[in-house]
């Protein structure tokens, strides 16, 4: 059975991980850095593992929002990767593999890519200059590009409207039955919580057709700031498929 037709005849599978209970000794340490603005929403690696899974039987991989370039970590693992990251020097830091892009204007052919994983930015207000903050400004050394989704929070329609077309990129150069995961976590504003995990998987399978497949919730560390620190204590990975 196609993984389109299992998620119709049974639903998606919901999967509850606390990946962050694993002893400190036994974690895989992420190398040091000589950075002096890391990115300020690093993906875990323990979750690297939950990923390939959800990936399984995909083999060129894309990430549209690279950040760092964590997507690259799945190339140990038997992935062909390939991240687009709109910030030249997000870019520059990705290594091999990576060019400089926008997500709404992806640089592929059509069906281009048999997986996708990626984390789009939560709509915090992370692009601020914040003085006892650490946000994307700090990590980019200064203000983001224009384009860049993650200048916007949740109620600014331009998060939505900018999403929305990178969604339509991305359906464009996934190939048929090509997996997505995404990585998500939703937001707070003015003492209430954004869906904003919620908004991006109904655009995604109302407007553009992918299904649910799996969905994993897990721990997060989230921000060590404001108020998403205790309000939105948990991530997901859902996995979709085309």
């Amino acid at each position: 059975m196609s993984d389109a037709a299992a998620a119709g005849a049974n639903g998606p599978k919901w999967v509850q991980q606390s990946l962050f209970d694993t002893p400190s000794a036994v974690r895989p340490k992420r190398p040091k850095t000589d950075e002096p603005h890391p990115h300020p929403a690093l993906f875990s690696i323990p979750l690297l593992s939950v990923v390939e899974r959800l990936l399984a039987g995909r083999k060129r991989i894309l990430d549209p929002f690279a950040g760092e370039g964590t997507v690259h970590r799945l190339r140990a693992r038997g992935f062909i990767t390939v991240a687009v990251e709109i910030q030249w020097k997000g870019a520059q830091r990705c290594g091999p593999g990576s060019i400089q892009g926008n997500a709404m204007q992806l640089p592929f052919a059509d069906a281009s890519f048999d997986g996708i994983f990626t984390s789009p930015t939560f709509a915090n207000r992370m692009a601020d200059q914040i003085a006892d903050r650490h946000t994307y400004y700090d990590w980019n050394e200064g203000p983001l590009n224009p384009m860049n989704i993650g200048r916007w929070d949740w109620h600014d329609d331009r998060y939505r409207l900018l999403s929305l077309l990178a969604w339509a990129e991305v359906t464009r150069v996934a190939k048929t039955g090509a997996r997505l995961v995404l990585d998500m976590k939703d937001s707070v504003w003015n003492n209430a919580v954004n869906p904003v995990t919620d908004w991006h998987c109904r655009a995604l399978v109302e407007q553009f057709g992918w299904q649910i497949v799996e969905r994993v919730n897990y721990q997060a560390r989230g921000l060590r700031h404001g108020a998403n620190r205790d309000r939105v204590p948990n991530a997901s990975l859902i996995a979709f498929v085309r």
